[in-house]
């Protein structure tokens, strides 16, 4: 093996084996023996079927082993080299060293670091420069003045050397001391009697040096992973408390302690380090930026008689093990004065922390169990907060405590405890605090833990209000997350918030003094916590002193400001009306007794809040609220007196208040709204609701309810409990602070019929009604009367189900843990006939039961049985009583256990498909042998808002037709579907059929022999029954035909299939279609005169415009042709113009078709079927471009109207003869003015208007109008088709008249005034012009000959290009003359005024000539 190095580690089975120095033999060598070839760079190593053990296997085969592994080390011999970070620093200073000034030792490196490396070098470190100590060297400076640098870096020693002279100045952004580096200003033995200052500034370019993983450093710092020797000559105390109070004014100072050295202009000042010496002692931090004492992963750091002033920032921080935080003055921070929430084994005393902006102290509490005096005398003053004792961060215990703390006149509070554990506050004293203790427990604990007992406990603490010195102008109350929120005035307690639903704050041997109403804030020993919506959980008391409180200023019950919300859902979020005080001894309120809240205060509207089946008998009677509640609240007695001071009752203590907690445990208890909840007790209902929504939306389907229900109730009562809407399948009951024999009786109402399994503490409790036979089966008595009711003497989870009322009692004592489990369990009602034993019969019903379900008779029980009175609501010709089955599982021992034959949900839904068949077939009767009639049918629902399903034993008579089928035409949905019901024999209407998982099914087919034989009925033809219709919802049929039947038939379940049914008959018509283009839009490409294109066609359904991909459903071929939809003389369609379908992809495709001309053009698209049933044309309009418009410029585009005199309808009799207008008229008009593009035309009614768009030149789109303008002044006539067209004085540009006056409708006012000089002359000209155009037509008619020249348009001016041959005047049905006569002839010739002929073939303009 080929190996580069020889190795340290050699081994073949895991042990270390030494090298041959020679090479090995296999003949005398040993298994694992190993040898290096050095000149080769080689191993060679043995392995042979003896072991190292020397055993040998014989000449039996065996697999070895071989476990090789080879080592070559990093280190010389393997071993380690001492770790920098871990080597002490040392106690003085070494034998060599360099000086700082001396400039042969500087080099300036490729990092960018001055250095001393050199031996040669040539200059000190200059301003703004990094330099860098390497490591194992020393260096000293001796002067004064050594420049401002950037990054310090020391790897190496750095000292300053000690004078009584000497005054340093070191100005630096940044101070890192790795592993083996110091700084040193004195020596412990030698401790530094000159002056040195460190200031460190900031700039905001990004620092070259990257510190790796670890703790961030700030700005501004110095880094301490080394040693940091900053030793100065004591001064003996550095802060100490005044003795006396100083005023403004005051000249001289008293101090408590008398061992204050100082001398005048004496000062220590550094900003901002991060040291990592054994301890920082007696230094003073002024005006830092960011955390001024830092101690982060360093042990054992002492930080004792400091003084620290005004730092932005953190004052003290530690991240520790086995910091001492000893004696320190922190003073005016702006976040906190001392942190240490990272800390393990922290030892904090007798510091003081003052005016901190933000919190005053955040640190771990100690465990309960702790013995150690390691907290002690901290004091808290004029904080924004006070102390924040928090165990998130800290080692988790199951009690920890608060103690050693003095807190006055801090704005929002003195001790918060904020974690998950117990906590204890003792040995504390606050003073004139806003609020003096508070909690918030268990804010982080899962959420299936919410039943983790957890408490707060107060003792051995001194509480004081407002005294006598206090200034109302003194302090201004701060409100941070609500924990004052809408009070002013101090309290000694706030009620600890818990998210937890057990928990109980407890006071022991606490004292309340100066509590009490001044003439500026309201005070109170204790005060429920606005600021939350968690629930407020109860206060007991005991061993209480209060001096100088009076009994108003006891306690203060808040009220929400809260109301209905999108966070609440039905009366409002005051979870304030769920606390209260309970005290045990007296000593607090002056008697044994508890303080409860008013929760009726609010205006809740109870009538229509209160779940309805509180208020309704079962025969559907409403009854009136105020006849089961006239009073509303919690359950009281005449002991209770309302305090409107406290905003509670205060009662006598034979009033056993608790709480009891009701969680929904259904899978969807977070998403569905049960409340309000409703209590009922001795004439008192207390509506409540959950405390606050979970969600963080508005919309009431996504909100997340809270699954937890906290009710105040009164042991020893019975209460009557319901539900608004379903009550939860599972639900868990627990009393919260009770002893064993404490407890309530509780009747919940449900609406479901199935059995109510109860578990304490997770084992089964049967009813008291019932009991386990010696087959394992599980037996209901039936009762006579309330002789099973349990009593508040019986345990806890005695319990009995009421199936007529659908209420379970139970009783609920201690603080034992209740379930009530709903089962999912089929329940039957069958009618019985009258006899001797209906219990005998019912016994019977159970096996004959059971043999047809082919399930254990453990499964199948009786368990109620009604035996019908006289005034019944509907009479049996037979049947008199009526027994209830429950099929299902029977009882679980334990909670959460599963029977090893279990019925599924499954399974029971397909057992509930036979007896709902059965039924509903009227086969009971065989199966159950006997005179049965079936009853209500019901099984749960995995939806728990349902509930359950119940379905009708309603038996089917016969079938018909709600909806008879309809058709539209073949190929398309049926205009009406059918809709098919069953009727029972009484003509009703039958609701069900089968069940939601089993549905009775029907089909549906073309009855043989009617309509077309090939036709095929399309969509779902297997139908649903649901809720009694069988519904069709998409039946197509494939052809036309006459005389169409379907047939109905019922094909589930097997005994159904007798019920059938035939529609009458109705026809089908031929499916109607049209030609669809699907390149059309290819219409506004560019297409220009001889250019090819291709036209891709196919065939829709005309109503639906669905593609007919299958062109052949009914044995047609179709072919297609394509022609211009009128000859023209301008142009003519080329290319093969016929083609057939494709009958794969059902289109036709015309390619490379080509017009010879520009213009618009419809080209008209024939579609012929064979046999010839279809004949479909469609013309495609195109837009032919003229060549010489290639890359014609236009500035302007106008869109047009005009219109000429004659009805729309008389001169067009189709579609085609518009189309045929419409390219015959801008097509000529296209060549006649070819400088501009006619685009976009149409014709439309109203008279007859044409509108199309032109665009161009500004130039040419005005010279076009113009004319326009001219002809329809000149009134210019048209022939077309034997029509004679006369332009109307109307004419638009993009919906604007053109020229009113001259060739557009006038302005009434202007037609008026022509009116008026029309009349005016007309007497005088009349005969003149009558006469004139008497002579001039017989000149015409009669003498003159006329001659016919022809002339072709050629300019926007209507100059006269070329003469041609004169002739007879042409007018057949096709010319179109425009004339314009005059009064004259002559003056027809000078106008030059032509007569258009618009035809199919050429656009002429005829002038009359003179003879």
């Amino acid at each position: 093996m080929d190996v580069p190095e020889f190795p340290d580690w050699f081994s073949v089975e895991d042990d270390r084996l030494n090298a041959s120095l020679v090479p090995i033999k296999h003949s005398d060598g040993s298994f694992g023996d190993w040898h290096w070839d050095n000149f080769n760079k080689e191993i060679t190593f043995l392995v042979n079927s003896r072991t190292s053990s020397g055993s040998n296997t014989g000449l039996n085969t065996k697999d070895v082993l071989i476990n090789f592994r080879i080592y070559k080390c990093f280190y010389k011999d393997c071993k380690l080299p001492p770790d920098p970070n871990k080597t002490p620093p040392l106690q003085f200073s070494p034998p060599v060293f360099f000086y700082w000034h001396d400039w042969r030792i500087w080099k300036l490196e490729l990092d960018g670091y001055m250095t001393n490396s050199a031996k040669n070098g040539t200059r000190v470190p200059k301003d703004f420069e990094h330099v860098k100590i390497l490591p194992n060297t020393w260096v000293k400076v001796n002067l004064t003045d050594i420049c401002r640098l950037k990054t310090l870096l020391l790897f190496g020693g750095l000292e300053f050397i000690n004078s009584p002279e000497a005054v340093y100045t070191i100005e630096v952004e940044v101070i890192i001391i790795k592993g083996g580096g110091m700084l040193v200003i004195g020596w412990p033995r030698d401790p530094f009697l000159g002056h040195a200052s460190i200031f460190l500034y900031e700039n905001n370019l990004p620092s070259p040096f990257i510190p790796g993983t670890g703790a961030n450093l700030e700005r501004k710092c110095i880094g301490v992973f080394g040693g940091l020797q900053l030793i100065g000559k004591s001064k003996g105390l550095s802060w100490t408390y005044l003795n006396r109070t100083v005023y403004p004014g005051t000249k001289k100072l008293f101090f408590s302690e008398n061992k204050c050295n100082g001398q005048k202009g004496d000062e220590i000042f550094h900003k901002n380090p991060k040291p990592r010496p054994s301890s920082v002692n007696n230094c003073s931090f002024h005006s830092g930026l960011g955390t001024a004492v830092g101690v982060i992963g360093i042990n054992n750091i002492s930080v004792t008689n400091n003084v620290l002033y005004n730092n932005k920032g953190k004052g003290i921080l530690s991240a520790s093990t086995n910091t001492k935080i000893v004696h320190n003055l922190v003073v005016k921070t702006t976040y906190i004065g001392i942190e240490a929430i990272h800390a393990e084994n922290l030892t904090l005393k007798n510091n003081l922390v003052s005016s901190s902006e933000r919190i005053g102290y955040q640190v771990p509490p100690l465990e309960c169990k702790e013995t150690k005096d390691m907290y002690a005398n901290n004091k808290i003053y004029s904080n924004y907060q006070g102390a924040v004792i928090s165990p998130r961060f800290y080692r988790q215990s199951e009690c920890n405590k608060v103690t050693g703390f003095l807190g006055w006149k801090n704005s929002n509070f003195g001790l918060m405890f904020d974690g998950n554990t117990n906590a204890v506050f003792q040995q504390n004293i606050l003073i004139e605090n806003q609020i003096g203790i508070t909690a918030k427990l268990a804010r982080h604990q899962p959420i299936c833990d919410v039943f983790l007992n957890i408490s707060v406990t107060v003792r051995n603490t001194t509480f004081v209000g407002q005294t006598s010195s206090f200034d109302c102008g003194d302090m201004v109350w701060v409100r941070l997350n609500g924990l004052a929120k809408s009070v002013s005035g101090m309290s000694g307690i706030v009620f600890p918030e818990y998210t937890s639903a057990v928990g109980l704050t407890k006071m022991e041997n606490v004292t309340f003094a100066k509590y009490n109403h001044s003439i500026c804030q309201k005070n109170y020993a204790l005060r429920t916590n606005l600021g939350i919506n968690e629930l407020q959980r109860p206060i007991y008391s005991e061993r209480i002193k209060l001096f100088d409180v009076d009994h108003a200023n006891k306690v203060f019950f808040q009220r929400t400001e809260r109301l209905v919300s999108y966070n609440c859902y039905s009366i409002d979020c005051d979870v304030f009306r769920l606390a209260f005080l309970k005290d045990l001894d007296g000593t607090f309120l002056g008697h044994n007794g508890t303080v409860i809240p008013k929760s009726e205060y609010k205006d809740i509207d109870y009538n229509n809040k209160i779940p309805r089946e509180m208020i309704t008998m079962i025969n559907g009677t409403r009854i009136p609220l105020e006849d089961i509640a006239p009073n509303k609240g919690v359950v009281r007695n005449s002991n209770c007196s309302y305090r409107f001071y406290w905003q509670a009752y205060e009662c006598n203590d034979d009033m056993g208040y608790t709480m009891l907690l009701i969680k929904n445990m259904d899978k969807n208890a977070k998403y569905r709204q049960i409340s309000p909840l409703a209590l009922l007790s001795e004439g008192f209902l207390d509506l409540l609701d959950v405390p606050l929504d979970n969600g963080h939306c508005s919309q009431h389907i996504c909100r997340r309810k809270n699954n937890l229900f906290n009710i105040l109730v009164a042991t020893g009562k019975s209460y009557l409990l319901h539900f608004t809407r379903t009550t939860p399948r599972h639900i868990h009951y627990q009393l919260m602070n009770v002893s064993p024999n404490e407890g309530i009786k509780l009747t919940v109402w449900y609406s479901q019929p199935n059995r109510l399994d109860v578990f304490v503490n997770g084992r089964f409790k049967i009813s008291t009604n019932a009991r386990i036979d010696d087959r394992g089966r599980y037996i209901i008595s039936m009762p006579q009367g309330d002789e099973f009711e349990p009593y508040l003497e019986d345990k806890s989870g005695s319990n009995y189900f009421d199936r007529n009322r659908g209420e379970i009692t139970l009783i609920v004592k201690g603080q034992e843990d209740i379930d009530v489990v709903s089962q999912e369990t089929i329940i039957v009602s069958f009618g019985l006939p009258a006899l001797t034993s209906t219990e005998l019969f019912g016994e019977n019903i159970v096996e004959y039961l059971a043999a047809f379900l082919d399930i254990p008779l453990t499964k199948i029980r009786v368990v109620n049985i009604v035996r019908e009175s006289g005034n019944k609501r509907r009479k049996r010709s037979e049947n008199d009583g009526s027994i209830i089955i429950e099929i299902g599982d029977e009882p679980k021992l334990e909670l959460n256990s599963t029977l090893d034959d279990s019925v599924s949900y499954a399974t029971q839904t397909e057992l509930l498909s036979l007896i709902v068949n059965e039924c509903q077939l009227g086969n009971i009767s065989n199966i159950l042998k006997g005179n049965v009639e079936c009853g209500k049918i019901e099984l749960s629902s995995h939806d728990y808002e349902i509930g359950s399903f119940v379905y009708s034993s309603q038996s089917p008579s016969y079938l018909y037709s709600y909806d008879e089928p309809e058709s539209e035409y073949e190929g398309v949905l049926l205009k009406t579907q059918p809709k098919i019901r069953a009727i029972d024999i009484n003509g009703l209407n039958v609701t069900d059929l089968g069940t939601l998982e089993y549905p009775w099914q029907m089909t549906v087919a073309i009855k043989k022999g009617s309509g077309n034989d090939l036709a095929v009925l399309s969509g779902a033809l297997t139908v649903n029954c649901s809720q009694g219709w069988f519904n069709f919802t998409d039946l197509a049929i494939s052809h036309s035909g006459q005389n169409y039947t379907l047939e109905f038939r019922v094909v589930y379940p097997e005994q159904a299939k007798r019920f059938s049914l035939e529609s009458r008959s109705f026809n089908v018509t031929g499916r109607p279609l049209k030609i669809h283009v699907y390149n059309q839009n290819q219409s506004s490409d560019e297409i220009y005169a001889y250019d090819q294109f291709d036209i891709i066609l196919g065939l829709v359904d005309f109503n639906t415009n669905d593609d007919i991909t299958n062109i052949t459903w009914r044995g047609h071929t179709w072919t297609c042709e394509v022609d211009m939809i009128r000859p023209s003389v301008y142009a003519d369609l080329t290319g093969i113009l016929n083609t057939p379908f494709d009958v794969g992809t059902g289109r036709a495709s015309f390619y490379n078709l080509s017009v010879t001309g520009y213009g618009l053009y419809f080209l008209q698209i024939t579609v012929v079927s064979n046999p010839q049933e279809y004949i479909l044309t469609y013309n495609w309009r195109v837009q032919i471009k003229d060549p010489r418009h290639v890359n014609m410029t236009v500035e302007e585009t106008s869109l047009v109207q005009i219109k000429f005199d004659a009805t729309f309808n008389d001169v067009f009799n189709t579609t085609d003869e518009v189309d045929a207008f419409v390219q015959t008229f801008l097509t000529e008009y296209g060549h006649v003015y070819h400088q501009v593009s006619i685009v976009e035309g149409i014709a439309f009614e109203g008279s007859i208007g044409v509108e199309f768009v032109i665009a161009g030149s500004k130039e040419n789109v005005k010279f076009m109008l113009s004319d326009l303008c001219e002809e329809i002044k000149n009134g210019t006539l048209f022939h077309y088709d034997g029509h004679n067209l006369t332009l109307l004085p109307f004419m638009t540009v993009n919906s604007r008249t053109f020229y009113g006056v001259e060739c557009g409708d006038k302005p009434s006012s202007e037609r008026n005034m022509i009116q008026l000089w029309l009349f005016i002359i007309a007497g005088s000209t009349l005969g003149l012009i009558i006469a004139i155009i008497v002579v001039t037509c017989v000149i015409c008619k009669c003498y003159l000959k006329p001659n016919r020249t022809k002339i072709q348009v050629m300019n926007s001016n209507r100059k006269i290009k070329e003469l041609l041959s004169a002739g007879d005047l042409i007018g057949d049905k096709n010319t179109f003359c425009r004339e314009n006569l005059k009064s004259n002839a002559a003056e027809v010739e000078s106008q030059k005024q032509p007569e258009r002929e618009l035809s199919d073939f050429s656009l002429n303009i005829v002038n009359f000539g003179e003879q």
